[in-house]
């Protein structure tokens, strides 16, 4: 890994032990009969995977070397609308993320509001808080309200990162995406712990 300064080398490791993580889980789930095809198609995957983290290592150490830099998710946009254009910083994202976890989406159903689903998720990592339950339910903004993120499915493995203003929709990330940010997430943590929540960022856009 020449090139790369000890920061980025463990990064880039952690990332890649992510998705062996990823490459292990997807075999265990497939079928025998279609295990031939499921290697090779496996196969492909990771190695795409391999390659889309590779190359976005540097994006991951400009990211990770400014707290400043802007979040990777999407959520913010609603208020930074409202408050003319205000972004939101890595720092600010991973401080004003309610509930941080990599787990699987069990079932998704409509809740009791118009434009919010109930999404139950079996959490594999905790990031923030912790520790928590082996599965939860979360109350979310539907994705098919905007129309600017893909719906929620069951079967899909993701890392999630649930805002703590309602009326924002959660970010959410799989494959390679689901790795970087997870490095990205787990490096600026203890320094987001310290950091406070802007207001817009917690309070709903009146």
């Amino acid at each position: 890994m020449t090139g790369l300064t000890d920061s980025e080398e463990r990064r880039l490791r952690r990332a890649l032990t992510l998705i062996g993580e990823e490459a292990g889980r997807v075999d265990l789930v497939a079928e025998p009969v279609r295990r031939r095809a499921s290697q090779r198609r496996r196969g492909i995957t990771v190695g795409a995977l391999v390659a889309a983290v590779a190359a976005g290592i540097g994006l991951l150490t400009l990211t990770l070397g400014d707290p400043n830099s802007a979040s990777p998710g999407g959520g913010d946009r609603a208020a930074a609308d409202a408050e003319g254009g205000q972004g939101q910083t890595l720092l600010e994202w991973v401080a004003c993320g309610r509930t941080i976890a990599v787990g699987d989406v069990m079932a998704v159903k409509p809740s009791g509001q118009g434009g919010r689903l109930t999404v139950t998720f079996a959490v594999q990592d905790w990031i923030k808080p912790s520790q928590g339950e082996r599965e939860i339910e979360l109350d979310v903004v539907d994705p098919a309200v905007s129309r600017v993120r893909e719906p929620w499915r069951v079967g899909q493995h993701l890392l999630i990162v649930v805002p703590q203003r309602r009326d924002l929709e959660t970010d959410t990330f799989g494959g390679a995406e689901l790795a970087a940010n997870q490095v990205s997430i787990e490096e600026a943590l203890p320094t987001a712990a310290q950091t406070r929540c802007p207001a817009v960022w917690r309070s709903e856009a009146g």
